[in-house]
């Protein structure tokens, strides 16, 4: 990024007609990553954390036993990352994420068990939502660039957890290891399972580049793939992301290894605390599944659970079955609530057909999900009196996380089928397509869930969140509200959910003068059911992980504001544009504000910058320097139009630290000219020994527009320096000595960045850069 030497005041604008005001992209923080996303127990794993709109000196919320992490996020990252490919700009509404890393270590205990512990990060400016950070036995690995040629893949050594990131657009990783002939190798990749928004494509290639056969199943949205090893011998892991987009949030985390792996079991639950027999399928490399018996006894708590770690298995109330594939023709399998039948649709056709037996005004619970939640089956039921006609039809594609759950009132007394399909029926099956069908005798219950998983609130205000009320078993009732671990100075509302309502507000208040704090909270309903009091706590959910905490954050009270004139103004490419701004100061704030590039944009910025500066403290009227690359794409996007944002450091009458930040409500509207001035290179390659002077010769073309000096300096690059030179006025010529370091590779694709920058006439600043191939001998 351009450094702050660049701050020079340029003036001459040209206004235009005011454009349509925009929404503002962001008004609160929000995390979008952790890398790496997890570590090894007794390691300390020095991570980057990323979001948007996080100011500097944000506190560091890392939550479950065995982690340990500094309170506060250390200084922001500048991480090497590979260049994205050069591409036309999309001009649309959509956000473009630039989400700045900022730096931590977590510290893990060697005793702790395996598993997700979660983080956040939180400020005066709000807490983000919670991530997942998982904690694993393996060996860890994190990748390097550039790895992205096969010449350059980074050798592993199996069993290892790869952490990495498609950190740009194309961007692609390449990682080498060795195998054993008849070796399965099995390569778990989690991308969406931990928030990512890489769509993983994984492919294994032999050490001269041939693909190798593998066989793949799908966890959630997640690819998980063995291969049998034909020979002994190196082979190549390539991951790319499927679409185009790439950047530091496309994080993935990859358990390469050759322990048997089995990614679902059959029947896929038992009964607490009985021992049952299940069928483990395992990845074998080839065609087809393994099938292992295994002895397991289901844990006393129910609920989900998983075998060795990997295996996802559930612990359920009542007895369990597995579904026998009976058809209509022998009359479906017969149920006798309460009872929970283990099924899976083998084949694209399969149907499987249950009956049970009903009186007149008989009430029943009836649940259907597919086992995991993420699987691929998704069912489809149907419920027919004895004579075929239809009663009732759900699917689970209307929510697949909670899955099929009705309550059904029988109208006669009876006999009475369900029929189950997937809804790929007729296209897709197999053994992987496993659902679980409960019958019981409806029990009036319910249950409270929250979204989102956290709530910020600023003194003298409110946030509303939404809270799912789901009633089962005929109850219909009101259901009163309570809440644990609320900071002095806030309230919720409403104290009473009305009967038979399904969803609601849940809004947090905070007083004027409460004090800025981060606290976990919780939501309580009791309601009274057939005289007798039953209390529930409401759940969150944190990507496949549920919890019954609700992180809250009191905001402090905004400091200032931002805002600017949306009218076109016009600048040139190549140059650094001073963009006015004024600053409303509020709460009798006078300290110094940090303006620099908002994280979020409405569209892509081609390059476009916001060179850090500083607004004095006192002052009101500042100018944001937008510096508009020469690169930029000519006649693609009719305009410009970058967010800006400041923040300020401070300490709160509390005497707590804090940072608080403010994003611009009105874009900074410039339509761009033709570049001025254009730096070049003679050559077109440089040769360089390690440790040696070599010299450039750079060449000025320059317009009637700049005739004035301009000076020239080598963007920091690693292995190589130079001491600045200077055009002087007029000068279209200069030759610049380029000190190579001692312990450059030869094998290293290297190249350096001179820039030169000047004054225009106007006073504005041009800048303009020379990019030359360097050739290690």
């Amino acid at each position: 990024m351009l450094q702050c030497r660049l701050l020079f005041a340029l003036t001459g604008a040209a206004l235009a007609g005011p454009a349509w005001g925009q929404a503002v992209p962001s008004r609160e923080p929000s995390s979008t990553h952790i890398f790496p996303a997890g570590g090894q127990r007794g390691t300390v794993v020095k991570v980057r954390v990323g979001g948007e709109c996080l100011p500097p000196g944000m506190e560091f919320k890392l939550v479950g036993p065995g982690v340990t992490a500094p309170a506060v996020l250390g200084p922001e990252a500048k991480a090497r990352y590979e260049p994205a490919v050069r591409r036309p700009p999309r001009d649309a509404d959509g956000l473009a994420v630039y989400s700045r890393e900022w730096t931590s270590e977590v510290k893990i205990a060697a005793d702790t068990a395996p598993g997700a512990r979660f983080w956040r990060a939180t400020g005066a400016f709000g807490g983000t939502q919670a991530r997942p950070f998982l904690v694993g036995d393996l060996p860890e690995f994190i990748e390097t660039e550039p790895n992205s040629r096969p010449e350059l893949a980074e050798r592993i050594a199996l069993p290892v957890v790869v952490n990495g990131q498609i950190a740009g657009e194309r961007d692609q990783d390449f990682y080498v290891f060795s195998a054993k002939a008849g070796a399965v190798v099995v390569c778990d990749v989690m991308a969406a399972r931990i928030g990512s928004p890489l769509d993983p494509v994984v492919t294994i290639t032999n050490s001269v580049g041939g693909r190798v056969e593998v066989q793949e199943v799908r966890v959630g949205g997640d690819p998980v793939l063995a291969f049998r090893a034909p020979s002994t011998g190196d082979y190549r892991l390539h991951v790319a992301n499927l679409g185009f987009p790439g950047g530091p949030a496309f994080v993935y985390r990859i358990t390469l290894a050759t322990a048997s792996y089995a990614p679902f079991a059959f029947p896929a639950g038992g009964r607490t605390s009985e021992t049952g027999m299940v069928d483990l399928y395992t990845l074998t490399g080839t065609r087809t599944l393994g099938v292992v018996r295994e002895k397991v006894l289901f844990p006393a708590t129910p609920g989900p659970f998983r075998l060795r770690g990997v295996t996802p298995l559930v612990a359920g109330d009542w007895p369990e079955v597995t579904s026998r594939g009976t058809d209509l023709r022998t009359g479906g399998m017969e149920l006798v609530a309460p009872l929970t039948v283990n099924g899976h649709f083998l084949t694209s056709d399969a149907e499987d057909w249950y009956r049970f037996a009903a009186k007149k005004g008989e009430l029943f619970t009836i649940t259907c999900q597919s086992f995991p939640r993420d699987s691929a089956s998704v069912p489809v039921l149907a419920l027919q009196d004895s004579t075929g006609a239809p009663l009732f039809n759900a699917t689970a594609v209307e929510s697949p996380a909670d899955g099929i759950d009705f309550d059904w009132t029988s109208p006669a007394d009876g006999t009475y089928r369900l029929r189950l399909r997937d809804l790929q029926h007729g296209t897709r099956g197999g053994p992987e397509f496993i659902y679980r069908l409960s019958l019981r005798s409806a029990r009036p219950d319910f249950s409270l869930c929250m979204e989102p998983n956290f709530v910020n609130v600023v003194p003298g205000g409110k946030t509303e969140i939404d809270l799912i009320v789901r009633r089962s078993g005929g109850f219909a009732g009101p259901i009163d509200l309570t809440a644990s671990g609320l900071p002095e100075g806030v309230k919720f509302e409403p104290a009473t959910i009305p009967s038979g309502v399904p969803r609601i507000k849940l809004a947090f208040s905070a007083k004027d003068d409460t004090r800025p704090i981060d606290v976990p909270m919780s939501v309580g309903g009791r309601a009274t059911i057939g005289g007798k009091a039953i209390a529930r706590r409401a759940i969150v959910s944190t990507f496949g992980w549920e919890a019954t905490n609700l992180a809250l954050t009191v905001q402090h009270k905004p400091l200032f504001k931002i805002s600017c004139n949306e009218a076109y103004q016009y600048a040139h490419r190549g140059t650094v544009y001073p963009y006015a701004l004024t600053v409303e100061r509020l709460n009798g704030f006078t300290g110094a504000i940090t303006l620099q590039l908002c994280e979020r944009q409405v569209q892509d910025l081609d390059g476009i910058e916001v060179v850090q500066s500083v607004v004095p403290a006192g002052e009101k009227e500042s100018k944001a320097l937008v510096y508009l690359p020469e690169s930029m794409h000519a006649s693609v996007q009719h305009h410009s139009r970058p967010y800006v944002q400041g923040y300020a450091s401070f300490t709160d009458k509390w005497g707590q630290a804090q940072t608080i930040l403010a994003v611009c409500d009105k874009r900074c509207m410039i339509r761009t000219l033709p570049p001025v001035v254009k730096l070049r290179a003679a050559v077109k390659e440089l040769e360089a020994q390690p440790g040696r002077v070599v010299t450039c010769r750079l060449l000025l073309d320059r317009t009637a527009n700049f005739t004035g000096a301009a000076e020239v300096e080598l963007v920091a690059t690693p292995d190589f320096e130079a001491d600045k030179i200077r055009f002087g006025a007029g000068e279209t010529e200069a030759v610049v000595k380029i000190r190579v370091g001692p312990d450059i590779r030869s094998r290293d694709d290297r190249s350096v960045t001179f820039r030169a920058t000047g004054k225009l006439p106007s006073g504005a600043t041009a800048v303009t850069e020379a990019t030359v191939p360097v050739r290690v001998k």
